[in-house]
């Protein structure tokens, strides 16, 4: 059994989209709830969640207003078990277990982290605490927090998607209203 951690970013303020993401429903299940669920369909031995929302079952950020970025950091940090990590965005309605799969199994493959061709995330990190230094140095610049960028600097395997949608990401109230009229969202309720 591949041993990993699983961790949803939901630490966003949700500006463009007027309302919190990760409360948006998908057959009545938040899509924070969702992809919690998914993580752990996937084979996440713990399920973090990235929200600075005062919960204390959740992890908030240390650098605030850093993006993602932030959010990973902070979850590497709390987490001491040091086990590779599937970083999954609450705002990827369509996406599934067997999506998630294929980077955890290649990954574990391969040992290194994975992502899909031209998707920053979700990423899957096989050696989290190798970051650490670097996440911290960038998020005290504060300077080119793109996720993309930062993964970029280290050995990451990007594997092909076969269904692009299944990656769409929702951050306006117009992408979610899209997103619910394709296909696919049919076949998740």
């Amino acid at each position: 059994m591949l041993r990993f951690n699983g961790l949803v970013l939901a630490g966003g303020k949700s500006s463009r989209m007027g309302q919190d993401k990760a409360m948006l429903r998908v057959n009545e299940e938040p899509l924070l709830m969702r992809c919690q669920r998914i993580l752990i369909e996937t084979g996440a031995k713990q399920v973090m969640v990235s929200r600075n929302d005062g919960n204390s079952q959740h992890i908030a950020d240390i650098f605030t207003d850093r993006g993602p970025l932030g959010g990973i950091h902070a979850a590497i940090e709390h987490d001491a078990s040091s086990l590779p990590l599937l970083v999954l965005p609450v705002d990827l309605p369509l996406v599934s277990s067997d999506i998630l799969r294929k980077l955890v199994e290649e990954g574990f493959s391969q040992q290194i982290s994975c992502r899909y061709k031209k998707h920053n995330l979700p990423v899957f990190v096989f050696r989290p605490a190798e970051l650490l230094t670097s996440l911290y140095h960038t998020l005290m610049s504060n300077q080119d927090l793109s996720v993309g960028r930062f993964f970029a600097r280290f050995p990451i395997q990007e594997l092909p998607l076969i269904n692009r949608k299944s990656l769409t990401n929702t951050n306006t109230l117009a992408e979610w209203q899209a997103i619910q009229l394709n296909p696919l969202y049919e076949n998740i309720l």
